[in-house]
């Protein structure tokens, strides 16, 4: 399991959604699903 420790604020977005879409790319998930789950975070 990969894990990200950021702090809890919006300048660090940007490297939240690069993490998170990194793992979805790599499970193939599909780009639907990738963009709700970016809007959810």
């Amino acid at each position: 399991m990969d894990k990200i420790t950021i702090e809890a604020k919006v300048d660090n977005l940007n490297e939240v959604l690069a993490f998170v879409d990194e793992k979805l790319e790599a499970n193939d998930c599909p780009m639907k699903v990738q963009m709700q789950i970016d809007v959810a975070v």
